[in-house]
């Protein structure tokens, strides 16, 4: 008989994944830091205009995103009507951030202003993903995995006053149970832990 062969698989870590995706950005931020300062004695007095708007660009984008959000979460009826805007705000950015990665990893002169300013928009975005990354995948996991203990999950209840009662919504990470409404403020807050302990039969 043909001796088994053993096959061995390579397990990629959450930390491992997120070190090499730091990696990456850091190298990608360092190539735009080096375009935006050679463009200082390239551009001239266009350099710090660039720099500003190019800069300013993502930060008033994901501002104006994160507004959008805040919005359609405290008026439901208003995110279809936001949700065209949202898109578009969204594809804008990843279209600055490809353009920027792109314009980063070449190493070729800069010439213009538009590389700076492409190269300053790379630069907050890429600090941004360098403090979020770490937090996602670095962060530690019980004794034994995933499924050794009972996992701790952090859910935020919004009870609210609407015209026809109370609405019951909710907001964490993972599977939510749906809006609910509820004619008192009394029976919001039972429906509310009903949902809980339907979600958890341990909860007290």
């Amino acid at each position: 008989m043909a001796a088994g062969r053993k096959q061995r698989r390579v397990k990629i870590t959450p930390r491992t994944a997120g070190t090499f995706g730091c990696l990456v950005v850091a190298v990608l931020g360092y190539g735009a830091v080096t375009i935006i300062d050679q463009g200082h004695s390239a551009i001239g007095r266009q350099w710090l205009p660039a720099v500003l708007i190019g800069g300013g660009t993502p930060i008033g984008l994901l501002a104006l995103i994160g507004a959008l959000l805040a919005v359609g979460r405290r008026r439901p009826r208003a995110s279809r009507a936001l949700y065209p805007v949202g898109m578009g705000l969204m594809g804008a950015l990843a279209l600055l951030v490809w353009a920027g990665i792109r314009l980063a990893g070449d190493s070729g002169p800069v010439t213009s202003a538009w590389q700076v300013a492409l190269a300053a928009a790379v630069v907050p975005l890429a600090v941004l993903a360098l403090a979020i990354i770490p937090l996602l995948t670095w962060r530690r996991r019980p004794p034994g995995g995933a499924g050794a203990g009972p996992g701790k999950r952090v859910i935020a209840v919004t009870i609210s006053a609407r015209r026809d009662g109370w609405s019951v919504s909710w907001t964490g990470l993972g599977r939510m149970p749906g809006t609910q409404r509820a004619p008192t403020l009394t029976s919001a807050v039972d429906a509310a832990n009903l949902a809980l302990a339907a979600m958890d039969p341990l909860r007290q």
